[in-house]
């Protein structure tokens, strides 16, 4: 190391702080991210085979879970 010059203790790359939100969020398409955080209290999901129903239905469960929403 040479003298007279402190290492920098700031990171070169931005850091992103990921939240359980954002873990839940973070491979939905649009429309499943809609159908996660929508505040509606019932949702009939329809959409065809292999489309990710029940990731939507099991990510909105936890979504609900997370920001306390859900109602026993």
């Amino acid at each position: 190391m040479r003298r007279g010059r402190r290492p920098s203790t700031s990171p070169s790359h931005p850091i992103r702080i990921v939240t359980a939100v954002d873990a839940l969020l973070s491979d939905l398409t649009a429309a499943q991210c809609r159908a996660v955080t929508s505040s509606a209290p019932a949702l009939c999901i329809l959409a065809g085979a292999g489309s990710g129903k029940t990731r939507v239905l099991t990510r909105r469960i936890a979504y609900r879970i997370l920001t306390d929403t859900a109602d026993p």
